[in-house]
């Protein structure tokens, strides 16, 4: 049996984004501790004055001696070697730290700045000029979220430019959604021909080798890639500055810390926020402008109507809005003795999406996949930030039972997203929060109830596909479960065609497991055409 590596995590601190330090507070630091330093190494050798004297009348009276003492010639110039190199790697040291102060050139600066953007004055003193966000958004057959997203979005994160495109196996349109907003938000529909080479399909298939699973993920995951990097340009071409890559059923909202570290008894707006950064004239080079956000998971367990409809504006039901329903959030470690006699960790973590001010970057400086965790190098590689460490969250959502099966051309199948709806429900939902549930009443206030409800229309309501009750072949359909928890067998991993033993710790319909490998790694919703049983020695 051959033993795979445990999981890694390897994020640098760098990653850490703490909205209570400032940049200019850490070049301060940093210059103090050059200076520490320099100082310090030059007193510690007797030297009361802590300015190299004591080193020059020591060496002095040493060297004196030295040539007053027969036989020891070959002392001296030992001696001259080996201070010459002391003070030299001195010297070096002084000027690779004064470099750092002020130009970013190592990974432990490189991650101190990143974790020192920050706001060094109160929310209440924010920039005269509101900060307006872009968006680049895929969507399919989702205009029951698209609703509530939009109009959350240009209420409380100042959304004002839009770049949307629909997934080629999509069977709904946004438009007549997006024609309500167009005198409000600049929007830009793309087609694939926008982003995607006339060769893109023959590309992805010929590297896909035959195999048709492969095929359908790498077009999916691709397309989006080059969308993501396209869309940025785009808007960069047209001089915007914050943008986002998120889901139409993912939420922006400042991190609540950020309200309780000032007292204040309301979380700001997304806008508010970024109008308090405050970059000091000069260093707007000096830490990546991508910041990481944390998603936090819902789950779709339900809660009283009473819940459900506190703070909800008059004419309208919470359950229509995915931020007004679902109010659980949060999962616990499950901690598994697998029959290997390890203590095995089960943790459900999402990765990060980002939010990138293109303002700082040039055309050429789009170096990067288009990946939505990781879109540009410039962005953190650790995608695993936790909800203290960035100052804005993702509220992702599930929907009901309906919506989550709503896309029956999901790319990796109505079994996983079976095993997945199934996996999240069951390990989410220990916390609750209503933070963000004061955006809709203070939305119609704004806007009006009269417009709200023109905005709003037919909001988390699924509108007939053109193939209603003609469900493909085997959805849905729950077969015979072939292994058990418990059971250990072989699994292809990743689908790599590499196959190691692992025991299943979570059984799902349609024969879905998560399991942990002998090393404590865990595949999550795996299937069983890349299972088997394990061969009799």
């Amino acid at each position: 049996m051959v033993t795979i590596p445990k999981n890694s995590h390897d994020g640098a601190a760098g990653e850490i984004f703490d909205v209570k330090t400032s940049v200019y507070h850490g070049l301060v630091s940093m210059r103090t501790q050059a200076q520490t330093l320099t100082s310090t190494s030059s007193s510690s050798v007797d030297n009361p004055y802590g300015d190299g004297r004591g080193v020059t009348v020591r060496t002095r009276s040493m060297l004196t001696k030295i040539r007053n003492r027969k036989g020891s010639w070959w002392l001296e110039p030992l001696i001259y070697f080996f201070l010459f190199g002391f003070i030299t790697t001195l010297c070096l040291n002084f000027i690779h730290l004064h470099r750092l102060t002020f130009s970013g050139e190592s990974n432990n600066f490189h991650n101190m700045q990143r974790r020192e953007l920050s706001r060094p004055e109160p929310i209440d003193s924010v920039q005269d000029v509101t900060q307006e966000v872009s968006a680049c958004l895929i969507v399919m057959d989702d205009n029951h979220f698209l609703i509530e997203w939009l109009a959350y979005h240009y209420h409380n994160a100042n959304l004002r430019h839009l770049i949307i495109t629909p997934d080629p196996n999509s069977r709904t349109s946004p438009s007549k959604v997006l024609d309500r907003w167009r005198d409000r938000i600049t929007i830009e529909e793309w087609n694939e021909t926008r982003f995607l080479s006339s060769d893109f399909e023959k590309k992805v298939h010929e590297s896909s080798y035959g195999n048709e699973k492969v095929e359908v993920l790498k077009n999916h995951r691709h397309r989006q890639q080059y969308f993501n990097l396209e869309c940025m340009k785009e808007f960069k071409r047209q001089n915007y500055g914050w943008t986002i890559l998120i889901d139409s059923d993912e939420f922006l909202l400042p991190n609540e810390n950020i309200a309780k570290n000032q007292n204040k008894t309301t979380t700001p707006s997304v806008s508010d926020v970024l109008g308090a950064i405050n970059i000091p004239s000069g260093f707007d080079k000096i830490y990546s402008p991508c910041i990481p956000i944390n998603r936090r998971q819902f789950s779709s367990g339900e809660s009283s109507n009473k819940e459900i409809q506190a703070m909800v504006a008059p004419g309208f039901d919470g359950k229509d809005f995915q931020t007004m329903r679902w109010r659980k959030f949060g999962s616990k470690p499950l901690y598994n003795l697998t029959t290997w006699g390890k203590k095995c960790v089960s943790m459900r973590r999402i990765p990060n999406k980002v939010m990138i001010d293109l303002n700082r970057l040039t055309l050429e400086e789009f170096d990067g996949v288009g990946n939505p965790h990781r879109p540009l190098d410039i962005c953190p590689e650790n995608v695993y930030s936790h909800f203290e460490q960035t100052p804005f969250v993702l509220n992702h959502y599930m929907g009901t039972y309906k919506q989550w099966f709503y896309r029956s051309n999901d790319k990796r199948g109505v079994g996983f997203r079976t095993a997945k709806y199934e996996d999240m429900n069951e390990r989410f939902g220990e916390k609750e929060s209503d933070i963000i549930r004061p955006w809709l009443a203070d939305f119609v206030a704004a806007v009006g109830s009269v417009e709200a409800s023109r905005l709003l229309k037919d909001v988390g309501r699924l509108e007939p596909l053109p193939d209603d009750g003609k469900a493909k072949k085997n959805d849905f359909v729950k077969d015979v479960a072939k292994y058990k928890v418990g059971d250990v067998v072989e699994v292809n991993f990743g689908g790599g065609g590499v196959w190691y033993q692992a025991q299943i710790y979570s059984a799902y319909s349609n024969n879905h497991y998560s399991v942990f490998f002998d090393a404590c790694t865990e595949e999550i919703a795996t299937f069983d055409e890349r299972m088997r049983p394990i061969k009799p020695e």
